[in-house]
């Protein structure tokens, strides 16, 4: 096993039909180009090679899977807006997602069927309702997925702050935000949603 750093597009060109799986995670949103990305993708795959793309999503639900609004940043007076069951949780990632997702995303169902080489019999998408720091509504496994995704958002908080920092919020905003995004995850029930797609390239190509 080996790994390569380094720009994922140029990289690929050199493995053109060679891959019998591709697993792609968290990418297809922070590229320039998505849809270039997921053809690239298709394309290092043998044919009947099989792809699994997954993603996330930059909203928040709450316990009734009914969309959290998001705290908002006001330039304006420097100051955040949280009012009521604003959440500082959702508006932080609503922030990064704002920063850091090509203007050209699409959902990575979309992005799969834009590429003509994947096999529309041998699709399958699907969205999952991840709890945070609970055990969530009917899961399965709930009580293991909120604990790793309580994790994983914590270690996010603090990956992701440079993010807020070249949006322009002052480092004192950004401290405080941290604070409340914490304080949500260990008091409020919240779900993230993931996509996950499977997409098998065609024989004939």
């Amino acid at each position: 096993m080996w790994f390569i750093r380094g720009d994922v597009a140029a990289t690929l060109e050199q493995f053109k039909g060679q891959a019998d799986v591709i697993h792609c995670r968290c990418v297809t949103q922070h590229v320039k180009d998505p849809q270039s990305l997921v053809n690239l993708l298709a394309d290092s795959l043998k044919p009947g090679g099989l792809l699994l793309l997954a993603d996330g999503d930059w909203v928040v639900y709450d316990q009734s899977r009914r969309l959290v609004s998001p705290a908002k940043y006001d330039k304006a007076t420097g100051k955040v807006i949280a009012e009521g069951d604003q959440s500082w949780y959702a508006g932080w990632l609503s922030l990064v997602g704002t920063g850091t997702r090509s203007a050209e995303y699409r959902r990575i169902d979309e992005l799969v069927k834009g590429c003509e080489t994947f096999d529309p019999a041998n699709l399958d998408f699907h969205s999952y309702y991840s709890p945070v720091n609970w055990a969530g509504d009917d899961i399965e496994h709930g009580h293991e997925l909120g604990k790793i995704l309580n994790v994983n958002q914590r270690a996010f908080l603090s990956a992701s702050r440079g993010t807020l920092r070249k949006l322009g919020i002052p480092e004192g905003i950004v401290d405080e935000w941290a604070m409340h995004y914490e304080d949500d995850l260990d008091s409020k029930h919240y779900y993230n949603i993931w996509y996950y797609m499977t997409a098998r390239k065609s024989i004939r190509v």
